[in-house]
């Protein structure tokens, strides 16, 4: 149980701090709303650009703002793909004695829980 607890606590950093690194911010001169239309590189204020901007930037060009959240723009919606490879590389590693089913089960509750753990973890970095 403590070894679950330990894979969220990372799991969650792991997704915040992609989070966090996938940062960019639009120019002051850039009135609109970003849309897949008028999305530019020439917008993009690079002055303040963190080291995966690319990332979130291509993301919310060619895949739009809905499917973007659980790859790279919203913590809690990240926790739906970016717990998979977490999850079952610890299955597979830790060799358990438990059926495949046991550990299907278990997935959606720890998918839940990391949701869960990223918004506790957003709202108190991003409080005011």
């Amino acid at each position: 149980m403590v070894n679950i607890l330990i894979l969220l606590l990372l799991n969650s950093l792991f997704i915040q701090g992609l989070f966090r690194s996938s940062m960019f911010e639009w120019k002051s001169n850039f009135m609109y709303k970003p849309t897949k239309k008028n999305m530019e590189l020439k917008n993009v204020d690079s002055q303040f650009n963190m080291m995966l901007w690319f990332i979130r930037y291509y993301s919310l060009k060619y895949i739009g703002d809905y499917w973007s959240k659980p790859i790279i723009t919203c913590p809690t919606c990240m926790a739906s793909i970016h717990s998979t490879y977490f999850y079952f590389s610890y299955v597979a590693i830790n060799n358990s004695d438990e059926s495949i089913s046991t550990i299907l089960i278990f997935y959606p509750a720890y998918v839940i829980a990391l949701a869960g753990l990223n918004t506790l973890i957003t709202s108190f970095i991003d409080k005011d």
